[in-house]
């Protein structure tokens, strides 16, 4: 093949999403002859890194997934500690408040059972809620140092 085909072939593999820009500009130096060694091997480092980055950011998007609370009309959304904690007082307030209620009321201990359990149910959920954003917070930790180790690892080349 000739230099002109392969470099057109080349092009088309960056065009067609094949090849990353990094990757097609390693491949054409090489075609051209332009390289050292040692710059092969930088290069080839740099690539290993970049596609290090981004098989962790589509890693961590997966993984991610798994942490998501469902909100109103099951939207999903990110689980946030302080959310929770506003959840579990207003449920302990309200609960509180009916069940107080009702037992002074009529004095009915089965009533204010009857009415105390959605309260307690949806307080487990809270706290349910509470523990996945702490999980959420430490893993997206993680996440972050990892892809930082890496970003200044990409710097240092």
């Amino acid at each position: 093949m000739s230099l002109v085909s392969e470099l057109e072939k080349l092009e088309q593999l960056h065009q067609s999403g094949s090849l990353s820009q990094h990757e097609f500009a390693i491949a054409k130096r090489k075609l051209l002859n332009e390289d050292s060694h040692e710059q092969q091997v930088a290069d080839s480092q740099l690539a290993k890194i970049h596609n290090d980055i981004e098989e962790l950011d589509r890693s961590w998007l997966i993984e991610r997934e798994k942490y998501m609370s469902s909100g109103f009309f099951g939207k999903q959304r990110t689980p946030s500690k302080s959310n929770s904690l506003i959840d579990i007082i207003w449920i302990i307030v309200l609960g509180s408040y009916f069940i107080i209620g009702e037992t002074f009321r009529d004095l009915d201990v089965y009533s204010s059972t009857l009415i105390g359990l959605p309260f307690i149910m949806c307080l487990v959920i809270a706290i349910k809620d509470y523990k996945k954003a702490t999980n959420y917070e430490l893993a997206e930790a993680v996440y972050q140092k990892k892809r930082k180790e890496l970003l200044a690892r990409k710097a240092n080349r």
